[in-house]
């Protein structure tokens, strides 16, 4: 009898017991792999193989299937095909195994007949209690237990490296390859899982199991998408908790088809910049590149994100043009980097090197001495104007790799985040720094991308949970609606007063001329492009022509559609149009977005987006971000915008994500002057309505 205190970290890494379902003979194919992993890495659970075709499988006894084991296995790989591993998991459920990791494919990934395949499976799991890893997974592999539940062929070389980083991956394939990277410059791992396609088990549930493992205290995830959104936020913040980063490694940043373009958040908003908002309001650091996600793994060990809003870089080379190129990456990177203090000038000075004040300290050749190296990485360490250190070495990295090294070593034990760049190619100083915890960098590359992980780096900010994305092709609410809406929830809105087309005058107004008059219908999102707006109008008689021009111009861009009211408004003039933008978005729940507005909506890639609602201090960083926004901010003498205004108001807007029906919306221009803000005009999108 299992003893009932078994937790899902122990069943999926520690099983008392392992089922090879349809285990091959042949020790070369994937299927054939896993029996002699278990035995080179020295599980010392009990091994069981089903194979009906065979008495024997590499010397161990196979068993027709899983009803005439002598015992209910914990954890059963089942390694068959499509069909017949739908079968086995079956088997597996009806017999009480609590974990079934699935090979095959052909589920969800190939359409819908796939997903229905899937989803039948998982449901024969849930119902007997068992959970389930992949389909589509390579399996898993724990160093400490020897648990190699795996067809990954990175394990059939010898020299694996145990050490505390998990790796969670969506790719079974890139395991291997990032083990292999990681392995050359001595990282090892605790952990690896190979998550498939999260039909039951998803990263954030299996990352939360192994947040309180002894053997992990540092999580690197390869992710293709966004699955479980609240789980794997609920296990970011679990870890920081525990004191455990979680760095991340997303494909697919370029530009994708958008979604619900009907407004404009839909067409400036990419998957990317979403995913990238979500990860860091989570509290995942994200990174670039592969290296970059391996060697940021030493580098955030045992770190919090800053507590200062702009923490300040600090460089140290003994060759000028390898620390040049490390200072131009992190300035991509947006690093702030400065010259040390006066005292830390002072104290390299009196090695004997003549450094200059600069960004980059250069030691120069004559410094790449440990004798010099070590006082003035003991400077550079302790000048309190830094918050971090990146030492850049040249040559002698390579050609004298131990004494190099020392210094760089030595250097951790102030415990302020430091790094070190090798120039030549040094796999054993890499190695070496590594083993001894300090942060090892191939190249400028990947070193600015970790260390620009590392400075944006937040503590996970509270949010509202994403819940489902409603059904149904949607509804679009005309603008006098949705600034209505916008206006309850403390939005400031411009007034407005409706006129049917075809009344002989329009209304009295409470507000003076010149006005301008707005087709008015849910069927006309965009107004402008449809010759729906008239601007300038004087007077009454005014309104009357440009309601008959309105209507012809509408009635020619979109035949059928009926015309007749319009929305009449004040001329309001201001400093400077922005866009306030929120998506209900199906992976990663609300966001709100900040762009410049009106005719440069979209125009450039200049947005600052964050998980909804924000509150104004979330918002006022999501203003100082848009580069578009500097002449509200007073560039050049330019007059200052109500920035305070501009906040309050996004942190309303934002507000929108209290309501689960709200698809998507937007407030396009909002009209920023001196004294306060106006939103001009409104589109919401309502769905599960049709």
């Amino acid at each position: 009898m299992e003893s009932p205190d078994r937790t899902l970290h122990d069943l999926l890494f520690r099983p008392s017991s392992v089922a090879l379902i349809g285990h091959s003979t042949d020790a070369s194919r994937p299927t054939g792999r896993p029996l002699n992993y278990l035995r080179r890495a020295g599980y010392g659970g009990q091994v069981y193989v089903v194979n009906p075709r065979r008495d024997e499988v590499q010397g161990a006894r196979s068993f027709d299937s899983i009803d005439d084991l002598p015992e209910v296995p914990e954890h059963a790989y089942v390694l068959l095909g499509t069909d017949l591993a739908v079968n086995a998991v079956a088997d597996c459920a009806r017999k009480g195994v609590k974990i079934a990791t699935v090979l095959a494919d052909g589920f969800a990934e190939t359409g819908a007949e796939g997903a229905a395949l899937q989803a039948q499976m998982v449901q024969t799991a849930r119902d007997a209690g068992m959970r389930l890893l992949g389909p589509n997974s390579m399996g898993l592999a724990d160093l400490v237990s020897g648990a190699w539940i795996t067809v990954n062929a990175i394990y059939t070389e010898d020299g694996q490296i145990s050490g505390n980083t998990a790796l969670l991956s969506q790719s079974g394939s890139m395991m291997g390859g990032l083990i292999s990277r990681a392995r050359s410059i001595g990282l090892g791992f605790s952990k690896s899982v190979g998550v498939g396609n999260e039909a039951d088990l998803t990263i954030g549930e299996i990352g939360l199991a192994c947040v309180d493992d002894p053997d992990t205290d540092v999580f690197l995830l390869f992710l293709e998408t966004i699955r479980d959104s609240d789980r794997l936020a609920e296990f970011a913040a679990a870890a920081q908790v525990a004191g455990k980063a979680v760095l991340a490694f997303k494909l697919g940043r370029s530009s994708v088809g958008q979604h619900l373009a009907v407004a404009h958040t839909g067409a400036i908003l990419s998957d990317d910049s979403i995913v990238d908002a979500f990860l860091r309001d989570v509290g995942i650091a994200r990174v670039h590149t592969l290296d970059g996600l391996i060697e940021a793994a030493t580098l955030f060990r045992g770190q919090k994100p800053f507590s200062k809003p702009d923490p300040v870089v600090g460089v140290m080379s003994t060759t000028g043009g390898g620390g040049a190129a490390v200072c131009d990456r992190l300035a991509l990177a947006n690093a702030r980097i400065e010259p040390p203090s006066p005292q830390t000038l002072a104290a390299i000075r009196e090695t004997g090197l003549d450094v200059v004040e600069a960004p980059m300290t250069d030691l120069t050749l004559a410094g790449a001495r440990p004798k010099s190296v070590r006082p003035a990485l003991e400077a550079m360490t302790s000048d309190p104007r830094f918050d971090m250190v990146i030492s850049v070495s040249g040559s002698s990295a390579r050609s004298a790799t131990d004494e190099t090294m020392r210094p760089l070593i030595e250097a951790k034990k102030h415990g302020k985040p430091f790094g070190a760049f090798l120039t030549p190619e040094a796999t054993e100083g890499l190695r070496q720094l590594v083993e001894a915890g300090v942060p090892a960098f191939r190249t400028p590359e990947s070193c600015a991308d970790a260390v620009g992980a590392l400075l944006r780096w937040r503590v996970p900010r509270a949010g509202v949970a994403p819940g489902p994305c409603p059904a149904g092709p949607g509804r679009m609410m005309d603008e006098r609606a949705s600034l209505a809406r916008l206006e309850a929830l403390g939005v400031p809105v411009v007034p407005a007063v409706e006129f049917i087309i075809g009344e002989a005058m329009p209304p009295a107004l409470p507000f003076d001329y010149p006005v301008v008059a707005k087709v008015l219908s849910d069927a006309v999102p965009h107004k402008t492009e449809a010759g729906g707006v008239v601007t300038g109008i004087k007077d009454p008689e005014g309104v009357i022509t440009a309601a008959r021009q309105i209507a012809e111009n509408v009635s020619a861009h979109h035949p059928g559609i009926a015309v007749d009211r319009l929305l009449i408004q004040p001329m309001v003039a201001g400093l400077q149009e922005v866009l306030l933008g929120y998506r209900r978005d199906p992976q990663v729940g609300p966001v709100v977005t900040l762009a410049p507005g009106g005719v440069f909506v979209g125009l450039y890639d200049d947005k600052a987006v964050r998980l909804a609602p924000v509150d104004e201090a979330a918002a006022a960083e999501m203003i100082a971000e848009v580069r578009g926004l500097a002449p509200l901010r007073g560039h050049r003498g330019l007059p200052r915008g109500d920035l305070s205004a501009l906040a309050q108001a996004l942190a309303e807007f934002s507000r929108l994500a209290e309501d689960s029906a709200v698809l998507e919306a937007d407030a396009n221009p909002v009209i920023v002057t001196e004294t306060g803000v106006m939103a001009v005009d409104a589109l919401i999108l309502m769905g599960g309505e049709t």
